[in-house]
């Protein structure tokens, strides 16, 4: 038994030591991409871990639409600058489908470049792959609700009818950044959504 726990507190320090040495490598980082490197070898060109792949698939999908969904005559700057509650029917779904196209890419540019800073250190940890896919959907609505609803809301003071290329341009350009960073959109809602309590609660 003693030379049992001994052997173990030798184990102990050794895992110590080597983690020191390769940190901020983690081991169990190390494990993954060299079975993923074993397990995947022709599929290692378009991601070394499972969720690179799968993101960067996604990256692929959303250009795809957007650039199919630019095609489309109903997509021009006109109805982009109009924005998604300024029109009706075919040409409001097509906008709305362009606008989170555009904040599909910048939800997947943003991941892609986390997990990419995380894999160039060896400490990406597969057991978070799941929030990856929830700031997706979160870049996805913050995106929609930045070009579509507070463009309108809080930058033009309503409906921009305009119809000219700088408001279409802001309406992409909010959407993508939307996408990129979800952070900072939730937290101007939060700050909305406090001073909208605020002001009911001083009516009261």
């Amino acid at each position: 038994a003693d030379a049992e726990i001994a052997q173990l507190a030798d184990l102990t320090m050794l895992h110590g030591e080597l983690s020191a040495l390769i940190a901020p490598a983690r081991g169990s980082t190390l494990v993954l991409l060299d079975d993923e490197r074993t397990a995947h070898p022709q599929l290692r060109i378009f991601g070394p871990v499972r969720l690179v792949r799968q993101m960067l698939a996604f990256a692929v999908l959303s250009l795809a639409t957007t650039c199919l969904l630019s095609t489309l005559k109903t997509v021009d700057i006109a109805n982009v600058a109009s924005g998604w509650f300024g029109l009706h029917g075919w040409d409001a779904y097509c906008v709305l489908g362009f606008i989170m196209s555009v904040a599909g890419l910048g939800a997947a540019f943003s991941n892609l470049s986390t997990i990419n800073r995380y894999i160039e250190h060896a400490n990406y940890n597969p057991i978070f792959e799941g929030s990856y896919w929830v700031r997706v959907v979160l870049g996805l609505i913050s995106g929609v609700v930045l070009a579509e609803i507070l463009f309108d809301l809080v930058l033009k003071g309503g409906v921009n009818s305009s119809g000219g290329l700088a408001p279409a341009g802001e309406r992409v350009v909010l959407a993508f950044l939307g996408g990129f960073a979800t952070a900072p959109v939730q937290r101007l809602l939060t700050n909305l959504s406090d001073a909208i309590g605020t002001l009911l609660q001083g009516r009261h």
